[in-house]
């Protein structure tokens, strides 16, 4: 685990949701790095006022894979047992075709779609994750909303995990939209997008 210091962090004016002022925004609790967790007053999102920037977020995500993903046996084992639920899930929308899976880990829950036949692909920041998914699969290394994809359309992408954690997840929702398939390639005519997130808010 990397050890933080002041400029690895950056402290926010606005709600990252809807910019209003972080003046007007509820206290619910201190973290344990020192960052203060508010509720926004206009539009309910929780997120920290001082959050890691593009200096800190490296670090902390680079060894995640080994330091918490895949550290406890037991919690691997029940992961996997929610990967088959959230495909149940997103499986009755998207009975086929292309997935991206955005903060991809390891390459687990892109490999249960691929063993019902999808064609999948990743996208992951954590280097180590993005190093250790891309040995048995298609996956790209970096920021999601940075990525060019060009004329690729998907007809799912999933943000299982993330959203809660990114600077900026308009941004994120907006990328997703863009990438998606137009073609009524799902049962409800067009692109799906799903997000599965923990209770742990770090936006």
């Amino acid at each position: 685990m990397y050890e933080f210091f002041d400029e690895d962090f950056e402290s926010l004016d606005s709600c990252p949701w809807d910019d209003a002022s972080v003046d007007e925004a509820t206290f619910l609790y201190q973290d344990d790095m020192g960052c203060e967790i508010v509720r926004c007053s206009r539009c309910g999102v929780v997120y920290a006022k001082r959050r890691l920037n593009q200096n800190g977020l490296p670090k902390y995500w680079g060894d995640y894979l080994s330091r918490v993903h895949t550290h406890d046996p037991a919690t691997v084992d029940k992961r996997n047992k929610m990967y088959e639920i959230d495909y149940a899930f997103s499986h009755q929308y998207v009975s086929s075709g292309r997935v991206l899976d955005v903060g991809c880990g390891n390459g687990s829950f892109m490999g249960v779609y691929e063993r019902h036949g999808y064609d999948v692909y990743g996208v992951e920041y954590g280097k180590e994750a993005a190093d250790t998914a891309g040995k048995t699969h298609s996956v790209l290394y970096g920021v999601f909303d940075e990525m060019n994809f060009g004329d690729e359309r998907f007809d799912l992408i999933i943000f299982r995990g993330v959203l809660q954690y990114v600077p900026n997840p308009k941004t994120y929702l907006s990328k997703a939209v863009s990438i998606l398939n137009n073609n009524n390639s799902t049962k409800t005519g067009g692109g799906a997008c799903s997000s599965q997130h923990s209770p742990m808010c770090n936006l």
